[in-house]
């Protein structure tokens, strides 16, 4: 009776360890064509042979999305120059009301050309915000003493999309806590040709190993829970193969 049920919890284990071993191709990132800081049509299809670092974020925000773009422009500062022409930095607002070309024009002007702003009708950047995971949610509007004229936040999804040359997702950054340097070592492991994890933190690295541990693969931290569940299961299986095998 033991052999057997030691016999049947060695496949399991092999078949757990089997599954954590092969790591599932990245999927392709989410194709799409938006409107660049000049006006010009520009699509994400045109990005291939670069690595991208992809955000969402709206040019009236003061909080978490300035200290994005400090962080990323650090990162970009920290790149060997060969590296650094390997990198776009495509930047998608979700402000499309007031973010207009010619607004984006103007904050663009500092930036090197590294830098893409982009923008688009309501249908696109709706498409694009969704396809990326991206929750965007316009607050209140505060008349303010200019005629006409309203102040508001938009709360939204903070994150760093890392795309490889080949165009397939690569890693993601949440939040703003990251350091520059972490994003600067990415984006060098990416210009290489070489893979990165989405985190460094233990807790995002955990929810890592298990977007890649098992049969599946979770784009989401959801999906990543309920693989947890799922691996949970495993000692449940070996009881019932236990009673099956003691009949």
């Amino acid at each position: 009776m033991w052999h057997k049920l030691a016999w049947a919890g060695a496949a399991l284990v092999l078949l757990v360890l089997s599954a954590c071993s092969s790591v599932a191709e990245k999927p392709l990132a989410p194709l799409f064509e938006l409107t660049d800081h000049s006006g010009r049509t520009w699509g994400s299809e045109q990005a291939r042979g670069k690595v991208v670092a992809l955000t969402f974020l709206y040019t009236h925000c003061f909080e978490a999305c300035p200290v994005v773009i400090v962080k990323a422009q650090q990162a970009l500062a920290n790149l060997d120059a060969a590296i650094s022409q390997d990198v776009v930095v495509a930047v998608i607002t979700v402000d499309p009301e007031r973010d207009t070309v010619e607004d984006l024009r103007e904050y663009a002007r500092p930036f090197s050309t590294n830098w893409l702003f982009l923008t688009g009708t309501p249908g696109q950047l709706k498409t694009t915000w969704d396809n990326y995971g991206i929750q965007v949610k316009k607050g209140e509007e505060i008349p303010t003493s200019h005629p006409g004229h309203v102040e508001y936040e938009v709360s939204h999804t903070i994150k760093v999309v890392l795309i490889d040359k080949e165009g397939r997702l690569a890693a993601k950054l949440w939040g703003d806590g990251w350091p520059p340097e972490e994003l600067a070592q990415k984006l060098t492991l990416l210009s290489e040709g070489k893979t990165v994890s989405s985190d460094s933190s233990p807790w995002r690295s955990a929810m890592a190993f298990l977007q890649k541990c098992g049969p599946f693969y979770f784009a989401d931290s959801f999906g990543a829970i309920a693989h947890a569940v799922f691996l949970l299961t495993i000692p449940v299986g070996l009881f019932g193969l236990y009673k099956v095998l003691t009949r």
